[in-house]
């Protein structure tokens, strides 16, 4: 009596995994990667600003500066404050831990010698 083979090759499995096509990208990720201009492209899109000369450059810089909010002396005093006593307390929380990373180090050398 002859056997027969009746196990399935592998093969069919694997032309199957190779034929189906990788994921398909989302829908947001292929708008946002469409999105993404080159250097050249965002060149060519940009509108060309008209040259002004030094004089009408100053007045637009005054007429901005008069935009802007600033802070009151009280507000400039209060910040100038709080950034000093940041200053303080993480420098003083650094040399806490070097001091004690230090003192750890030469603990352990002592015991290595």
């Amino acid at each position: 009596m002859a056997k027969t083979n009746t196990t399935k090759t592998k093969s069919n499995k694997t032309e199957k995994s190779a034929k189906t096509a990788p994921p398909k990208e989302t829908k947001k990720v292929a708008q946002a990667s469409a999105k993404v201009p080159t250097a050249e492209a965002r060149e060519a899109d940009a509108p060309a600003r008209p040259r002004v000369g030094p004089f009408k450059f100053l007045q637009q810089v005054r007429t901005e500066v008069t935009k802007v909010t600033w802070p009151t002396w009280k507000e400039t005093y209060v910040t100038t404050i709080m950034v000093f006593v940041m200053v303080i307390l993480s420098a003083l929380f650094f040399l806490l831990i070097d001091e004690v990373l230090g003192n750890a180090v030469s603990y352990l050398l002592k015991l290595a010698s």
